[in-house]
C-alpha cells in the first residue's frame, strides 16, 4: 500500500495529498485564476511537494472531473509568480497543462481561451 501524505497550506487547511510521487488536488471554479486563466499553488505548498518527493501534479475540477496534469519541473519552469493577497504563489496558465476529459481517450493541451476571443473578432482587410 502506498503512503498518502497530506499537504496543507500555511493556514493549516489540507489542499491535497501526495501518493506515489503524484500530488492530487481537487478544485472548483472559484479556485481557478481568471486573468490569466491558470491554476496556482502557494510557494509553501510547492516546498512541501519538493520535500516529499512529488514529481507530478494532477488537479481535478470537482464539478466536471476534468484533470489537468503537469510535471512539477514543467510547472516550476513555466509558471508566473503572483501575490493577490494569499501570499506568494506560482500559477501555470491553462495552456501549460495537459487536459484529460472524462471518457476521452486522448489527452490534449488545455484550451487557451484567448484564441476563441480573437477568432470572433472581424478581420480588417
Amino acid at each position: 500500500m502506498t503512503n498518502r501524505i497530506a499537504v496543507k497550506n500555511p493556514q493549516g487547511k489540507q489542499t491535497g495529498y501526495i501518493e506515489g510521487g503524484v500530488y492530487y488536488r481537487s478544485f472548483t471554479d472559484a479556485h481557478m485564476l481568471r486573468k490569466p486563466q491558470a491554476l496556482a499553488m502557494s510557494v509553501d505548498v510547492i516546498e512541501q511537494l519538493t520535500r516529499n518527493g512529488a514529481t507530478r501534479l494532477v488537479f481535478t475540477h470537482a464539478a466536471t472531473g476534468v484533470k489537468y496534469r503537469a510535471s512539477l519541473a514543467h510547472f516550476l519552469d513555466k509558471s508566473l509568480t503572483i501575490d493577490r493577497g494569499y501570499g506568494r504563489q506560482l500559477a501555470l496558465p491553462l495552456a501549460g497543462w495537459m487536459r484529460e476529459t472524462p471518457g476521452a481517450s486522448v489527452k490534449e493541451p488545455a484550451p487557451d481561451r484567448r484564441a476563441q476571443v480573437f477568432a470572433k473578432q472581424p478581420r480588417m482587410i
